[in-house]
């Protein structure tokens, strides 16, 4: 019988999983390279709208509209500064089934929970045309007890981080050069990391808004500001 990977995630045997759906991240939180077509002075020519309408807006649900385009918007601009974090996530993950089957080896401890590993082959099952199934055979997890730590090159600048222990299970570290600019959880999950261009940026662009929006204000300039690190650093999206 199919089903989902929402209902198998459910399943007794994982009770502690989160269901994450598909290793699919929001790539609209995430700044990668050319993910935007506006230049950076049309980026804030609508931060100052934004900020002309924030100034007027009456009620939450309006703030909170504005607040998220505001976030985007900021997201965009820093994307100027961002590598292609996209390919290098496709490739990390090519790379990680290349391997799959070595590093498991590492480990001989019985399957507990799901991981990136499954996540993967689901992945390619649903790309396929095909639904997981009960019968499919798709493990859970071999994360406990499996051990390892290895770096695989990318191609170009990039490289992929593969480490396990009984304590954290499995995780994935993407780089590009020397700097980390992606994490993927044993449960799916994916998070960024901000390069140093990449918190300039978002530093530069927090700054004009911050201006912009005490223009509109007519309040001081030390009155309330939006932080630069106001979404994180670090982002972790539901996969």
């Amino acid at each position: 019988m199919n089903v989902s990977l929402e209902r198998f995630l459910k399943a007794e045997r994982m009770p502690m999983a989160r269901n994450t759906g598909s290793l699919s991240p929001d790539w609209s939180g995430i700044p990668t390279k050319n993910m935007t077509a506006m230049s950076k002075d049309e980026i804030r020519t609508q931060l100052r709208e934004i900020a002309k309408q924030e100034a007027k807006a009456a009620d939450d649900k309006e703030k909170d509209e504005l607040a998220k385009k505001r976030q985007g918007l900021f997201t965009a601009y820093e994307s100027f500064g961002s590598p292609d974090r996209k390919t290098l996530f496709d490739d990390a993950l090519d790379i990680i089934k290349k391997n799959a089957k070595s590093l498991m080896q590492k480990g001989g401890n019985p399957p507990e929970r799901m991981d990136v590993f499954d996540f993967i082959k689901e992945r390619d099952m649903r790309k396929a045309g095909f639904a997981p199934s009960e019968e499919s055979g798709i493990p859970a997890v071999r994360a406990k007890g499996m051990v390892f730590d290895e770096r695989f090159d990318l191609g170009g600048d990039g490289s992929v981080r593969a480490s396990s222990n009984a304590q954290r299970g499995v995780n994935f570290e993407i780089f590009h050069g020397k700097e980390k600019v992606l994490n993927i959880k044993r449960d799916g999950s994916v998070s960024h990391n901000s390069t140093d261009e990449e918190k300039k940026l978002r530093k530069e662009i927090t700054d004009f808004y911050n201006a912009a929006r005490n223009e509109f204000r007519g309040t001081p300039a030390a009155s309330a500001p939006v932080l630069s690190g106001e979404s994180g650093d670090k982002m972790d999206m539901k996969v």
